[in-house]
C-alpha cells in the first residue's frame, strides 16, 4: 500500500482534468484535483471519477465553462457538475466552517438531530479552510496538475495514505456529529483499501453509529448506489458488519448475515469485484443487485 511518488502523478492523470483545472486557473481562480481521485492515484489505482475544488463560486465556474454543459446542484452543499458525455466532473468551491447561526433553519424531520449537525455548508473560504473542513486526512490532499505539486495542509495526508490510516481532521466525535454520513465513508475506506483506524477516530465512530439515522435518506440512497457500483462491495459490507454499522444502515442484511444465502451472495459480490477490476465487468447496479438473489 505504499503510495507512488508525487512526481508520477502528471503522467497518470486524465488530460481532460488537467484542461479543466488549467481553464479555471487561466480565468484567475485557484484550482486543484482533490479527494478520492488523488488518493487512488497515490495508491496506484485507477480513479473512477475526479473532483475539483476551486476559489471560483458555482456561478463563476459556469461562466468559465459557458460553452459546455454544466449544472449547479445541491442545497446543503452547492457545486457544479461539468458534463462530458455520460461522465460528470464535480467542481466545488473552497468552503470554511459554517457559522452556527446558519444551522438554525432545520428541516422538520431533523428537529431532534444532534446540536452540531450541519444542514447548510455554503460559506466560502480559502484552500486551507477547505482542507480542514474535509472529513479525513487521506481525503485532504490538493493536487495542482498544471504545476505538478501537492499541498498537504493538515501535514498528515501523505503520511496516513502511506501507512493506511483513517483519521478525522479535528475532533472525531464532533466531525461525525456534524455529518453522520462520515461514519459510512470512514468504513468504506476500511473495506475498500484495507486501511485501519487511528484509535480516537475508531472510538468516536463506534460511539456514533446511531447518528446515521439522522442522515438524509436521499444521501444514504446515493451512498448505497456508490457502494453497489464499487468493485469492493463485499469488502465494504464486511467492514460495516465488523464495526456493527450494518444493523443501522441495512438491518435486513445484518439479520441475514450468517445465512447460507447471504454468504453465497458475498462470494458472488467478491467475484464480481475481481472481474470489474480486471476489466471484464462494468460497474452496473444490476449485477450487484442480482448477487443477493
Amino acid at each position: 500500500m505504499t503510495p507512488m511518488d508525487s512526481s508520477c502523478l502528471a503522467s497518470k492523470i486524465d488530460p481532460y482534468i488537467v484542461r479543466v483545472v488549467s481553464s479555471l486557473q487561466k480565468a484567475g481562480y485557484e484550482a486543484y484535483v482533490v479527494g478520492g481521485a488523488l488518493r487512488d492515484l497515490l495508491l496506484g489505482r485507477e480513479p473512477k471519477d475526479y473532483d475539483i475544488t476551486t476559489a471560483a463560486t458555482p456561478e463563476q465556474v459556469r461562466a468559465v465553462f459557458r460553452k459546455e454543459h454544466t449544472l449547479i446542484v445541491g442545497r446543503r452543499f452547492r457545486l457544479v457538475h461539468l458534463m462530458r458525455g455520460r461522465d460528470i466532473t464535480e467542481i466545488s468551491t473552497f468552503r470554511k466552517r459554517p457559522a452556527q447561526s446558519s444551522q438554525t433553519n432545520r428541516p422538520k424531520r431533523c428537529a431532534d438531530a444532534p446540536d452540531n449537525m450541519i444542514f447548510r455548508d455554503n460559506e466560502f473560504g480559502t484552500a486551507e479552510d477547505d482542507a480542514f473542513r474535509r472529513d479525513f486526512t487521506v481525503n485532504s490532499l490538493f493536487y495542482d496538475p498544471v504545476s505538478d505539486t501537492i499541498r498537504d495542509f493538515t501535514g498528515l495526508g501523505m503520511e496516513d495514505i502511506r501507512n493506511g490510516v483513517v483519521r478525522t481532521i479535528g475532533d472525531p466525535a464532533l466531525r461525525f456529529e456534524e455529518d453522520p454520513v462520515r461514519i459510512l465513508r470512514a468504513l468504506k475506506l476500511i473495506g475498500q483499501y484495507g486501511f485501519r483506524f487511528e484509535p480516537e477516530t475508531e472510538a468516536a465512530l463506534r460511539a456514533s453509529l446511531k447518528l446515521i439515522w439522522h442522515a438524509s435518506p436521499a444521501r444514504l440512497a446515493l451512498e448505497l448506489e456508490k457502494i453497489l457500483r464499487n468493485s469492493y462491495t463485499a469488502e465494504i459490507l464486511s467492514a460495516f458488519r465488523k464495526y456493527e454499522f450494518l444493523q443501522y444502515f441495512l438491518p435486513e442484511l445484518d439479520r441475514a448475515w450468517d445465512s447460507p444465502a447471504m454468504q453465497s451472495a458475498l462470494e458472488l459480490l467478491a467475484l464480481r469485484g475481481e472481474r470489474i477490476r480486471a476489466g471484464l465487468f462494468r460497474r452496473r447496479l444490476s449485477s450487484a443487485a442480482a448477487s443477493p438473489a
